[in-house]
């Protein structure tokens, strides 16, 4: 489960589902995706930052990091 933090202002969260035991997160420099690496599940979970939904894309290993590498 990530925690999303949605206005730092008020401090108002929301829980986002993830594999099992992410060790890994990063974004793109746009903020439009959130990458989670999910050692447990053998999944990176990708966060469309609009609509806080996740999908999982199977790795078939043990991920542990998203690096970004821009163009």
């Amino acid at each position: 489960m990530l925690r999303h933090v949605l206005d730092p202002a008020s401090h108002a969260t929301q829980n986002i589902p993830v594999g099992d035991f992410p060790s890994g997160i990063s974004a793109l420099p746009s903020g439009k995706q959130v990458f989670v690496s999910n050692t447990g599940s053998g999944t990176v979970s990708v966060i469309d930052t609009h609509t806080n939904k996740a999908v999982a894309l199977p790795t078939g290993h043990d991920p542990e990091g998203v690096p970004i590498t821009p163009r």
